[in-house]
C-alpha cells in the first residue's frame, strides 16, 4: 500500500458519521462511548424517534 492510499483511508475514515436512535439515555450514553472507543467517528444521539416517520424495516 503508497501512502496515497493511506491517506485516502485515513481520511474516509474520520469522515464517519453515525447517529444514534435510543430514548433510554444510559443507553444511548454506553453506544457512544463503544462507538468513540471503535473508531475516529461523529456520534450524534436522537432522543425521540417519533418525528423520523416509519422504518421501512418493520
Amino acid at each position: 500500500m503508497n501512502s496515497e492510499n493511506s491517506g485516502f483511508q485515513a481520511s474516509a475514515a474520520k469522515s464517519l458519521t453515525i447517529v444514534v436512535v435510543e430514548e433510554d439515555r444510559d443507553r444511548a450514553m454506553a453506544i457512544v462511548d463503544a462507538l468513540k472507543d471503535a473508531c475516529d467517528c461523529d456520534v450524534f444521539v436522537i432522543g425521540n424517534a417519533s418525528g423520523l416517520g416509519p422504518s421501512p424495516f418493520v
